[in-house]
């Protein structure tokens, strides 16, 4: 019986490398039928690819980690389960309408900015006007425009900046109309890299291929120093000139994981890379140790830069030839969405501040817009605003500091001889973590992040009596 174990051993080993290869097969035939589908948008200066697969993406699940992590800090007003809806039903109507699988293509033209396609491929009865409308941009022809005058410089800023949308060889492209215009001149070239770095990426519902253009890359070198600043490991820059290709696939929940595989030039080349890169990591520690150690400014950053640095540590990238390789898997990806709900509490909070200074930013617009039609007489309240045009929306502080109405407004007597004084601010039962907002009425919007300072400001504002 034993000396057939061996046998049996040997069997099996072989068995699993046949399906190892036919896997890689598989994900080789994938990748070329993905690369085929936007082979006509590929140029020598693409540098980066990334394809969704909507299909695979199983949204109730994704958002299931993120509102498990908000649970365990206490945090479940960070659910997400609103947004992934809405974002759920979205993707359901644009599949309705013919829409099948998602690409983003970045590319670094040749004077020029560098420029982001988005590409979606369709089913033959693809609506493309009803999918315009879903991505709210306007659906413009086929062909080159005539693009407009210098002169005229909101015509120019809209066509280089504003996304619209465009149907092109079976495909729904969106991007500013200036970029779309080059589509028609556009050359393809043969980018076999591409190919290998999504075959390298797996059959993962988010794939990322980033594939440095040679010749821009060399240019970029060599308007470098020789060597990075200290601050990012102080590395050879020509070393980034051996890297062909980076390929990253994320598979979502219910069962998340990352894999990265870096492609160099040769087994010496890897080495280096994963030199450089151990360097830069090294660097970038210190640096958030010193910022920690320093001051409390910028906390948020320093908070994002310290998880981003540990979850790009836990990819435990290895040299093996001419190629880098690692990873997360799901533990680890759960223990880092646990570590990023403070800093996305934190940002969120920062948003919400942000958006409450611009609702009081619109309220002294709408109050020098008033004054200029009343005699510079200010409005007895804020009720006068409204009747004036200014937007109910305006009065819904999205920090809700738990106090009616969100905002206060004081009717300043000698408001045009005190540009200091408080004519709005936030209204709140207990003080908040950052602080409160106010109007001025120079129509500027501070900040106080201290009670007892603020108690001072609106001391020294001369209110009216009957405010």
């Amino acid at each position: 019986m034993r000396k057939h174990i061996p046998l049996a051993l040997l069997l099996l080993v072989g068995l699993a490398l046949i399906g190892c290869q036919n896997e890689t097969k598989k994900a080789e035939k994938a990748a070329k039928a993905w690369s085929s589908e936007i082979e006509s948008l590929v140029t020598a200066e693409t540098a980066v690819v990334i394809r969704v697969d909507l299909a695979s993406v199983d949204f109730d699940a994704a958002v299931k980690p993120i509102d498990e992590a908000a649970q365990k800090a206490g945090e479940e007003n960070l659910s997400m389960s609103e947004d992934f809806g809405q974002a759920k039903q979205k993707i359901d109507d644009l599949k309705k309408a013919g829409a099948k699988t998602l690409y983003m293509l970045g590319s670094f033209d040749d004077g020029r900015p560098a420029s982001m396609l988005t590409v979606w491929t369709l089913n033959k009865n693809a609506d493309v006007a009803a999918l315009a409308e879903l991505l709210d941009t306007e659906l413009v022809q086929p062909g080159k425009s005539t693009p407009p005058s210098d002169d005229d410089w909101m015509a120019s800023f809209a066509y280089r900046y504003t996304t619209v949308a465009m149907e092109h060889k079976g495909l729904l492209l969106l991007a500013s109309r200036a970029v779309l215009d080059r589509i028609a001149e556009i050359k393809p070239v043969a980018r076999p890299e591409l190919a290998k770095a999504m075959s390298a990426a797996g059959g993962a519902p988010v794939a990322v291929a980033i594939i440095p253009p040679k010749e821009q890359v060399r240019q970029a070198l060599k308007d470098m120093p020789p060597t990075l600043p200290e601050e990012l490991g102080g590395g050879k820059t020509d070393t980034i000139r051996q890297l062909e290709w980076i390929a990253l696939g994320v598979n979502l929940p219910p069962a998340m994981s990352i894999a990265v595989t870096v492609k160099c030039e040769s087994a010496d080349a890897a080495k280096d890379i994963k030199a450089l890169i151990d360097a830069t990591i090294a660097a970038a520690e210190e640096q958030i140790q010193a910022a920690i150690r320093g001051s409390n400014d910028g906390a948020l950053k320093i908070m994002s830069a310290a998880v981003g640095l540990k979850v790009f540590k836990d990819f435990n990238l290895q040299a093996k030839g001419d190629t880098i390789t690692g990873g997360l898997n799901d533990k680890q990806i759960t223990a880092a969405i646990d570590n990023m709900v403070p800093v996305l509490v934190e940002a969120r909070a920062m948003a919400k501040t942000a958006g409450s200074a611009m609702n009081l930013s619109n309220m002294g617009k709408s109050t020098a817009i008033y004054l200029a039609s009343h005699d510079e007489q200010y409005p007895p309240d804020i009720d006068a605003l409204l009747k004036d045009g200014m937007s109910p929306l305006t009065l819904e502080n999205p920090r809700q500091l738990g106090a009616k109405p969100d905002y206060l407004y004081i009717f300043p007597i000698h408001g045009q001889d005190k540009p200091n004084a408080i004519i709005a601010y936030e209204n709140y039962v207990t003080w908040p973590k950052h602080g409160i907002n106010y109007l001025r009425a120079d129509f500027s919007v501070q900040i106080c992040r201290d009670e007892a300072e603020f108690k001072k400001l609106l001391d020294a504002t001369n209110l009216d009596d009957n405010n």
